[in-house]
């Protein structure tokens, strides 16, 4: 999973919005016959980092009850464990059993069901509960079994057929804003499209967000131009994004951290694309995201990265988590063409090796 830059900043910012929103009582309860004594019961928020307990307590004779309050229906997960029981019991490790189950939490009230609560010796650590109440969960729960038909690395279309055939649903805004995250990996055909669908009234503080994001997706789409950001170099000297750009060759802008395990573990095969194409007029350009200066210098000394290396200013940090809306973290890759337009952004370099494929021959 892509590291997070900041969402905490962000969930601050969305939450700010929804301060005036009247908050309502949930009361989420469950009645699983074998659900053992003593497991404990969580609701974690799901859409900031980090999570944030919302209420937790201790099953009894298989039932538990969860109450709290919420401004708006949201993602949410709902967590089971016997760590308590495990410790006091001086059971093996192997006994500790744990349950994660994603849901749309929405009041007033909700129902967790199943069959029966697998046993720790099951091994079963795909084990969900079905949750009822409410719209948002009934869509949730349909969007959940359409991604069961595809494979992980499809679930964008899965997000789009689910926004087709729902558009005015809770959870197609919710799809929607997360599909305009990560500037220039829509067409601007897709980011219309959106604009022009969405609709989902009962959910006001999701479609203001939804605004927000369409008005910088406008800007970021597919083979627009670049949206500069400020940086500094290793010698300290302050320039640009644009500045920095070779004129005339294809550039693949990575954006990384010092901290962010997948950036340094895609380096070698980032090196290895610059090398096999350095003949066609591709050059590779680092961007730090590091909010340390020596945290960025101790990296680049470390790894032996040999293109040029450059750090986001602090405006050019601001920008670049809202203006580009990098607000899942990186590592975000930029394929820039000769033209100084921006082709297309990508996650990895199996997406840039895609890229270069249809585009450099």
């Amino acid at each position: 999973m892509n590291k997070k830059i900041h969402a905490g900043l962000l969930g601050g910012l969305l939450s700010l919005s929804a301060l005036h929103a009247q908050e309502t009582t949930f009361v989420v309860e469950g009645n699983i016959a074998n659900l053992p004594d003593g497991v404990e019961v969580s609701i974690l928020t799901g859409e900031t980092m980090p999570s944030k307990t919302l209420a937790t307590t201790t099953a009894k004779d298989g039932h538990f009850r969860l109450t709290g309050a919420i401004d708006r229906p949201q993602l949410c997960t709902l967590i089971t464990n016997n760590l308590k029981q495990t410790e006091q019991r001086g059971w093996s490790n192997d006994s500790i059993q744990w349950s994660y189950t994603s849901f749309f939490l929405t009041a007033p009230e909700q129902q967790v069901r199943a069959e029966r609560y697998p046993y720790a010796s099951e091994k079963n650590y795909n084990f969900t509960f079905d949750i009822v109440g409410g719209k948002p969960q009934a869509d949730f729960t349909a969007y959940q079994r359409l991604l069961a038909n595809y494979r992980p690395e499809e679930e964008e279309q899965a997000q789009w057929e689910f926004i087709r055939t729902n558009p005015t649903s809770p959870i197609a805004v919710y799809l929607a804003n997360q599909l305009l995250e990560r500037g220039y990996k829509l067409t601007t055909e897709q980011v219309d499209y959106l604009a022009a669908h969405i609709r989902v009234p009962e959910a006001p503080e999701r479609m203001r967000e939804f605004n927000e994001k369409l008005q910088y997706a406008r800007h970021t789409t597919r083979g627009a131009a670049l949206v500069n950001l400020d940086l500094t170099d290793l010698q300290g000297k302050t320039t640009t994004l644009k500045d920095i750009l070779p004129k005339g060759k294809w550039v693949i802008v990575d954006f990384w951290a010092s901290w962010c395990g997948m950036c340094l573990a895609a380096m070698p095969e980032l090196r290895e694309v610059e090398r096999q194409y350095a003949d066609r007029g591709l050059t590779v350009l680092a961007v730090s995201c590091d909010e340390k200066e020596s945290a960025w210098r101790n990296a680049v000394a470390k790894k032996h990265m040999p293109w040029q290396q450059y750090r986001l200013t602090q405006q050019g940090f601001n920008d670049f988590f809202h203006k580009y809306q990098v607000g899942n973290g990186v590592p975000y890759l930029l394929f820039i063409a000769p033209d100084g337009r921006v082709v297309q952004a990508a996650s990895n370099p199996q997406d840039i090796k895609r890229l270069l494929s249809e585009h450099i021959h």
